[in-house]
């Protein structure tokens, strides 16, 4: 990993460990490269009845698309998330979509018409 990456993901990274210490329910994060919407939320998984605790990334803005930020924040964000399932919320390019499915994510059903993705903590 580039050490630039390193960088921005750990500036995101450590404001979202604060924020998952603590009891706001959404937050923007910022740093120069990269800008992201969390939220505390619960959801319903498919053919579940119980609602499931789960870490929203709402949004993501990188602003050197490309570059890796997205998805090394996002990684990360679901490494170190507390609760059961990560949850990302309109994916709106087709390669970003690629690679969440490449990396084991699973499209989350909804009434959008713009992609969204789920991983549940093994």
């Amino acid at each position: 990993m580039k050490k630039s990456i390193r960088k921005v993901k750990q500036n995101c990274f450590d404001q979202l460990l604060d924020f998952l210490k603590s009891n706001q329910r959404n937050k923007w994060l910022e740093d120069k490269d990269l800008k992201v919407y969390v939220r505390k939320s619960k959801r319903l998984l498919p053919k579940e009845r119980n609602l499931i605790e789960t870490l929203d990334i709402a949004a993501i803005e990188a602003k050197k698309p490309g570059k890796g930020h997205g998805t090394e924040f996002i990684k990360a964000a679901h490494e170190i998330n507390p609760f059961q399932m990560t949850y990302v919320e309109n994916v709106l390019t087709p390669r970003f979509a690629k690679w969440f499915e490449k990396d084991g994510w699973i499209m989350f059903p909804t009434e959008n018409l713009v992609p969204c993705f789920i991983k549940v903590k093994s």
